[in-house]
């Protein structure tokens, strides 16, 4: 009897056993399989390229007034713009980023091709004026960052220095960099940015260098002398046009933000004039830039006042520029370092009639020697940011069914002080009294309407 319960107890651990191995291999698998599913799920939330599409359609009403009296003007302006955005990100502290874009004329120029000196497909705006049927590279840069422990990150490529702050607002875009107020043109080049915030405790606060090149006078490949992508020394303007700038960001809580902004920039391009006033053929180097940029930017005004004012965006921005003649070029027209300035104000707030509709409104003001980089800026007339006069601008943007499509209707009118406003840095940029040059352009206006697909 004691042999048979022996025999019997065996058998039931030996059963147990059994059990307890199979549910400990199960167990495995189950481990393994959450671990191949987490594989799975990061590879599909980062291990490839994603894609969104922006695109918009708009109609221009422009008109312009010279100082003579006379007009020329364009009732309807139709054009596409399509962005294709990418981006990836195969770790958390690695990213890429880029934009392809495309920006055309309905129906495109009878003469735009044999325009003999046209700078539709100029670098600094290739993506940013309407001009052919391509499909450009506008941005494409990646990101490295040290993650929590190392509060830095470098980045290097085509940049992200169109659309920046406060002008994103009006664009209805996230900001890109660098200030909108002085710098709106596309550039290659590299940044390395210190996140101060962590090391200070002030939120927000970082500092952030960029360098970036604008213009290579290189020789084409297979030249004829062999020298290829060698310094074109037969060409008028030699060297390389370079910029440097600084950003620092001394405070930003999600409300209130501050930001500042210091660049120079070489051998800048220009013309000169013969005797009758007209462009002798061929950029030539005219020296250097200094500038400064300081934007105020406040997402609400107080903490309790209520929905409509909670919304409310104001800004203000202040920038200084400094020419830095090169020789005896005539920088601006002049051998002797000028300064020039700018002033931005502006508002955004909801529309009151309608759900996650917006109203803005802008102002800028710059004085004689007042001279920008901001060629790439969106409107059919010309930058109002490099005004040397007056410009007023007011917007209404509107969802339609959901965010991914909205419309907006736009008016900018600019008011010339002073003649040169969107010219290079040369004597062709010299500033002449508006009154005193007939065939310059005294006031112009943009009336825009979009509709616009963003997703």
């Amino acid at each position: 009897m004691i042999r048979k319960t022996v025999f019997a107890t065996a058998l039931l651990c030996g059963a147990f056993a059994a059990e307890n191995a199979e549910i400990d291999a199960l167990k495995a698998e189950i481990t393994r399989l959450k671990s191949d599913l987490n594989d799975i799920r990061k590879q599909s939330a980062q291990d490839n390229l994603k894609f969104s599409v922006d695109l918009r359609s708009s109609v221009d009403n422009i008109r312009y007034k010279f100082a003579d009296g006379s007009t020329a003007k364009n009732d309807a302006l139709l054009s596409n713009r399509l962005r294709l955005e990418m981006k990836y990100q195969p770790q958390s502290s690695l990213s890429f980023f880029g934009r392809l874009a495309y920006n055309k004329l309905y129906g495109d120029s009878i003469n735009h091709s044999q325009r003999p000196a046209g700078f539709d497909n100029f670098d600094w705006i290739s993506s940013e004026s309407a001009s052919d049927d391509a499909i450009r590279l506008q941005q494409a840069f990646f990101i490295y960052s040290g993650g929590e422990s190392t509060p830095f990150n470098v980045s290097v490529g085509r940049r992200p220095s169109t659309g920046g702050i406060p002008l994103h607002y009006r664009e209805d875009d996230a900001p890109q960099s660098p200030l909108s107020q002085m710098v709106n043109a596309e550039f290659d080049g590299a940044s390395f940015q210190l996140s101060l915030d962590r090391l200070t405790g002030v939120s927000g606060m970082f500092v952030k260098l960029c360098l970036g090149r604008g213009l290579t006078n290189a020789k084409p490949r297979f030249s004829q002398d062999g020298a290829d992508y060698a310094i074109d020394k037969g060409q008028s303007h030699k060297d390389n046009i370079d910029m440097a700038g600084l950003i620092f960001q001394p405070y930003y809580d999600g409300q209130y933000r501050v930001v500042t902004q210091f660049i120079r920039a070489v051998n800048l391009i220009g013309y000169e004039l013969d005797a009758l006033g007209t462009p002798k053929s061929g950029f030539r180097d005219f020296g250097a830039i200094n500038a400064a940029s300081i934007a105020y930017v406040q997402e609400g005004i107080g903490e309790f006042s209520g929905g409509f004012l909670d919304e409310t965006k104001l800004f203000v921005g202040y920038s200084v520029s400094q020419t830095d003649p090169s020789g005896d070029r005539k920088m601006l027209g002049s051998n002797d370092s000028k300064t020039g300035q700018s002033l931005l104000l502006g508002v955004q707030f909801p529309a009151f009639w309608s759900d996650n509709g917006a109203i803005g409104a802008e102002f800028n003001y710059g004085d004689r020697y007042w001279r920008s980089f901001t060629y790439g800026e969106d409107t059919a007339i010309g930058s109002k940011m490099a005004a040397r006069g007056k410009a007023y601008e007011i917007y209404y943007t509107q969802p339609i069914v959901s965010s991914a499509l909205s419309f907006q209707a736009r008016y900018t009118y600019i008011d010339y002080d002073y003649t040169g406003s969107n010219a290079f840095f040369g004597e062709d940029g010299a500033p002449a009294k508006i009154k005193r040059q007939s065939n310059a352009v005294d006031k112009a206006s943009d009336l825009r309407f979009y509709i616009r697909y963003k997703y």
